[in-house]
């Protein structure tokens, strides 16, 4: 069943009969819901909310009065993914009367509060603070490499004229230091460049990157695809999305490894009768999925690839939660804090939005690119 005006609508639409079935289901709304019209057509409208009250009373109002019914309510998605189980819905939702189907049916209108424009403020402070934060960093980084490297030929310097050592010693520290932090620089200081806009499979990429990853993690970490096979090609510069995905998944794998292997000790192989070994538990899951009518800073697309990367690490610290992005800023001992600032930065750069939501076991980077960019 198509309706031509209401297909290509921004508002969330369905339109039930008389017994409340679900006869159509629009694109916005199956964004909304998270699920296919597939799923959705022949199902009571109950089969949508964990509790839908509000809308069968909204419903019921509509046709005892034969005119429109609106209210607004939190309510919970059924089909929500995982990592949003405890998100509740504001939604406005409207019942109207309609001939569509026949005699009788209305068409049910589903607005969330507020959350397109928060979600557009969020984006917009995200970006500008990135590009604040982009130039400070490198402006910082310019002042610190000029004397870093007289810092570093001085070191040289007193390594060649000492006999001592001790003194040897300490020159070749200084010296491997300002290499180090050199190294750090040379990343803060990577020139912005145009992106070059060609196509190419989402998928191809992320196998890259997890066959990368794996070479650097053998044996020590399980992934698992959970792709949407019939995915459009995307448009984008293919090297910087996977230098950023590659980022993503590195920080994934470094929290999985230093928080989930479990030794078995000599002594306890013995008992066991089995060889001393080192049991794993992480894994991470990337997966791909479709939005439709998606907003991405800002713009409506009629289509965005969702790609998801979850692992089942300790969680991101809380006191970090909302400055993970930020540069220098890193949950791990030793960390230098410039792979998620990084990824943003390009995946920005390619037109799409990052975000990150993290409990103990479940982190989950979403990560939205629209497939008409050009």
């Amino acid at each position: 069943m198509k309706f031509p005006g209401l297909d290509a609508a921004a508002t969330a639409i369905i339109i039930v009969d008389s017994n409340r079935i679900i006869r159509y289901v629009n694109a916005s709304a199956e964004n909304l819901f998270n699920t296919g019209s597939k799923i959705l057509l022949e199902k009571p409208i109950d089969s949508i909310f964990i509790n839908a009250g509000v809308a069968n009373e909204i419903i019921s109002l509509a046709s005892q009065n034969d005119c429109t019914f609106k209210a607004i309510d939190k309510t919970s998605n059924i089909f929500a993914r995982p990592e949003n189980d405890n998100e509740t819905l504001d939604l406005s939702s409207t019942a109207t009367p309609t001939n569509l189907l026949g005699p009788s049916g209305f068409l049910l209108e589903f607005n969330t509060i507020n959350s397109q424009l928060q979600k557009a403020q969020q984006e917009e402070l995200m970006i500008n603070q990135n590009q604040r934060n982009h130039e400070l960093i490198r402006n910082l980084a310019h002042e610190i490499k000029n004397p870093l490297g007289g810092l570093r030929g001085a070191a040289q310097l007193l390594a060649s004229d000492t006999n001592n050592k001790k003194h040897q010693q300490f020159t070749d520290i200084i010296i491997s230091e300002a290499d180090r932090l050199q190294k750090l620089l040379d990343r803060l200081l990577i020139p912005v460049k145009i992106p070059s806009i060609k196509e190419f499979n989402i998928h191809e990429v992320v196998r890259h990157v997890i066959s990368l990853v794996k070479a650097e993690y053998p044996e020590k970490i399980t992934f698992h695809e959970e792709f949407d096979v019939s995915l459009p090609h995307l448009k984008g510069d293919r090297e910087q999305l996977l230098q950023a995905i590659l980022n993503i998944v590195r920080n994934a794998s470094q929290a999985v490894t230093n928080t989930r292997n479990l030794e078995i000790s000599t002594a306890t192989s013995q008992m066991l009768n089995v060889p001393t070994t080192t049991v794993n538990f992480g894994e991470i899951t990337i997966s791909t999925g479709i939005k439709r009518q998606a907003t991405v800073l800002k713009k409506i697309y009629p289509l965005a690839i969702d790609l998801k990367i979850q692992d089942n690490g300790p969680g991101v610290p809380e006191d970090i939660k909302n400055k993970i992005f930020f540069p220098l800023i890193s949950g791990r001992k030793g960390g230098t804090g410039l792979g998620l600032f990084l990824a943003q930065k390009l995946i920005n750069e390619n037109l799409g939005t990052i975000n990150m939501q993290s409990s103990p076991g479940n982190t989950v980077f979403s990560i939205l690119l629209p497939v008409n960019t050009t």
